[in-house]
Protein backbone atom coordinates (compact mmCIF):
# COMPACT_ATOMS: atom_id res chain seq x y z
CA UNK A 1 0.00 0.00 0.00
CA UNK A 2 3.41 2.40 0.36
CA UNK A 3 3.57 2.65 -3.05
CA UNK A 4 -0.14 3.71 -3.88
CA UNK A 5 -0.34 6.53 -1.03
CA UNK A 6 3.18 7.48 -2.59
CA UNK A 7 1.75 7.63 -5.73
CA UNK A 8 -1.39 9.58 -3.94
CA UNK A 9 0.61 12.16 -2.36
CA UNK A 10 0.47 15.08 -4.46
CA UNK A 11 0.09 18.98 -4.55
CA UNK A 12 -3.09 19.58 -5.79
CA UNK A 13 -6.59 18.37 -4.85
CA UNK A 14 -7.21 17.44 -8.85
CA UNK A 15 -3.78 15.51 -8.99
CA UNK A 16 -4.93 13.41 -6.01
CA UNK A 17 -8.98 12.96 -7.51
CA UNK A 18 -7.22 12.10 -11.12
CA UNK A 19 -4.66 9.45 -9.74
CA UNK A 20 -7.57 8.37 -7.55
CA UNK A 21 -9.87 7.73 -10.30
CA UNK A 22 -7.17 5.92 -12.26
CA UNK A 23 -6.29 3.39 -9.26
CA UNK A 24 -9.63 3.07 -8.57
CA UNK A 25 -10.68 1.78 -12.07
CA UNK A 26 -7.67 -0.41 -12.01
CA UNK A 27 -8.78 -2.00 -8.59
CA UNK A 28 -12.56 -2.66 -9.89
CA UNK A 29 -10.70 -4.20 -13.12
CA UNK A 30 -8.83 -6.48 -10.47
CA UNK A 31 -12.36 -7.73 -8.63
CA UNK A 32 -10.89 -10.02 -6.09
CA UNK A 33 -13.65 -10.91 -4.23
CA UNK A 34 -16.83 -12.45 -5.39
CA UNK A 35 -18.62 -10.63 -2.64
CA UNK A 36 -17.80 -6.75 -1.07
CA UNK A 37 -15.22 -5.55 -3.54
CA UNK A 38 -17.28 -2.06 -3.15
CA UNK A 39 -17.27 -2.46 0.81
CA UNK A 40 -13.41 -3.20 0.90
CA UNK A 41 -12.86 -0.30 -1.54
CA UNK A 42 -14.15 2.61 0.48
CA UNK A 43 -12.67 1.16 3.53
CA UNK A 44 -9.76 0.83 1.32
CA UNK A 45 -9.62 3.89 -0.31
CA UNK A 46 -10.48 5.62 2.51
CA UNK A 47 -7.13 4.64 4.20
CA UNK A 48 -5.72 5.73 1.35
CA UNK A 49 -6.89 8.78 1.15
CA UNK A 50 -6.37 9.75 4.24
CA UNK A 51 -2.49 8.89 4.76
CA UNK A 52 -2.67 10.99 1.57
CA UNK A 53 -3.76 14.10 3.22
CA UNK A 54 -7.47 13.45 2.23
CA UNK A 55 -10.76 11.95 3.20
CA UNK A 56 -13.50 10.58 1.58
CA UNK A 57 -17.29 10.93 2.30
CA UNK A 58 -19.05 8.12 0.25
CA UNK A 59 -22.63 8.97 1.43
CA UNK A 60 -23.25 11.12 -1.89
CA UNK A 61 -22.07 8.48 -4.23
CA UNK A 62 -25.52 5.92 -5.49
CA UNK A 63 -24.72 2.76 -6.90
CA UNK A 64 -26.00 3.72 -10.15
CA UNK A 65 -23.40 6.62 -10.18
CA UNK A 66 -20.42 4.48 -9.24
CA UNK A 67 -21.34 1.95 -11.83
CA UNK A 68 -21.93 3.83 -15.12
CA UNK A 69 -18.66 5.91 -13.44
CA UNK A 70 -16.56 2.51 -13.36
CA UNK A 71 -17.96 1.69 -16.95
CA UNK A 72 -16.71 4.36 -18.38
CA UNK A 73 -13.38 4.01 -17.20
CA UNK A 74 -13.46 0.35 -17.81
CA UNK A 75 -14.45 0.09 -21.12
CA UNK A 76 -14.21 3.43 -23.08
CA UNK A 77 -10.93 4.74 -20.56
CA UNK A 78 -12.73 7.78 -19.76
CA UNK A 79 -12.29 8.98 -16.13
CA UNK A 80 -14.28 12.12 -16.66
CA UNK A 81 -17.32 10.66 -14.74
CA UNK A 82 -15.06 8.89 -11.89
CA UNK A 83 -13.56 11.83 -11.48
CA UNK A 84 -16.70 14.09 -11.23
CA UNK A 85 -17.82 11.42 -8.50
CA UNK A 86 -14.58 12.16 -6.51
CA UNK A 87 -14.81 15.69 -6.88
CA UNK A 88 -18.13 15.22 -5.00
CA UNK A 89 -16.85 13.47 -2.31
CA UNK A 90 -12.47 14.34 -1.75
CA UNK A 91 -11.85 17.15 1.19
CA UNK A 92 -9.32 17.69 3.19
CA UNK A 93 -8.31 15.17 6.26
CA UNK A 94 -8.61 15.83 9.45
CA UNK A 95 -5.30 16.47 11.27
CA UNK A 96 -3.97 13.11 13.38
CA UNK A 97 -4.15 15.25 16.59
CA UNK A 98 -8.09 16.00 15.99
CA UNK A 99 -9.30 12.84 15.42
CA UNK A 100 -11.30 11.88 18.49
CA UNK A 101 -14.17 9.76 19.14
CA UNK A 102 -16.53 12.33 17.56
CA UNK A 103 -14.61 12.21 14.48
CA UNK A 104 -14.38 8.37 14.23
CA UNK A 105 -18.38 7.65 14.30
CA UNK A 106 -18.48 10.54 11.53
CA UNK A 107 -15.71 8.43 9.86
CA UNK A 108 -17.72 5.33 9.90
CA UNK A 109 -20.85 7.54 8.48
CA UNK A 110 -18.42 8.55 5.77
CA UNK A 111 -18.22 5.00 4.91
CA UNK A 112 -21.98 5.36 4.18
CA UNK A 113 -22.21 1.44 4.58
CA UNK A 114 -26.56 1.16 4.25
CA UNK A 115 -26.30 -2.28 6.07
CA UNK A 116 -24.00 -4.09 8.44
CA UNK A 117 -21.46 -6.39 6.18
CA UNK A 118 -23.17 -9.22 7.33
CA UNK A 119 -26.58 -8.56 6.25
CA UNK A 120 -25.23 -7.24 2.66
CA UNK A 121 -23.60 -10.66 2.50
CA UNK A 122 -26.76 -12.64 2.95
CA UNK A 123 -28.92 -10.78 1.03
CA UNK A 124 -29.45 -12.52 -2.13
CA UNK A 125 -27.92 -10.70 -4.98
CA UNK A 126 -30.61 -10.21 -8.40
CA UNK A 127 -29.71 -10.50 -12.07
CA UNK A 128 -25.90 -10.29 -13.36
CA UNK A 129 -22.57 -9.53 -11.92
CA UNK A 130 -21.85 -5.29 -12.65
CA UNK A 131 -18.31 -5.93 -12.59
CA UNK A 132 -16.44 -4.81 -15.59
CA UNK A 133 -16.07 -8.44 -18.01
CA UNK A 134 -12.56 -7.89 -19.80
CA UNK A 135 -10.43 -5.25 -20.56
CA UNK A 136 -7.67 -5.06 -23.78
CA UNK A 137 -5.58 -1.80 -22.54
CA UNK A 138 -4.87 0.39 -19.84
CA UNK A 139 -4.15 3.84 -19.88
CA UNK A 140 -2.52 6.64 -17.24
CA UNK A 141 -3.99 9.93 -16.97
CA UNK A 142 -2.08 12.32 -18.46
CA UNK A 143 -0.05 10.01 -21.15
CA UNK A 144 -1.39 9.12 -24.32
CA UNK A 145 -2.29 5.61 -25.46
CA UNK A 146 0.18 3.89 -26.35
CA UNK A 147 -1.76 0.95 -28.07
CA UNK A 148 -1.13 -3.20 -28.08
CA UNK A 149 2.79 -4.39 -28.42
CA UNK A 150 4.09 -1.58 -25.89
CA UNK A 151 5.60 -2.87 -22.24
CA UNK A 152 4.28 0.80 -20.58
CA UNK A 153 0.98 1.81 -19.83
CA UNK A 154 -1.20 1.44 -22.89
CA UNK A 155 0.09 -1.97 -23.41
CA UNK A 156 -2.28 -5.10 -23.99
CA UNK A 157 -3.00 -7.35 -20.75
Amino acid sequence: MNSVVGYARVSTREQFIDRLAYHYDQFNYVHPFREGNGRTQRVFWNRVARDAGWQLDWRAVHGATNDQASRAASEQQDFGPLREMFDQIVSKATPQGERDAAWRVAERARLSFPTSATEAVRRPQSGPSSAPQARTTMHMPGQSHRGPGNDGPGASR
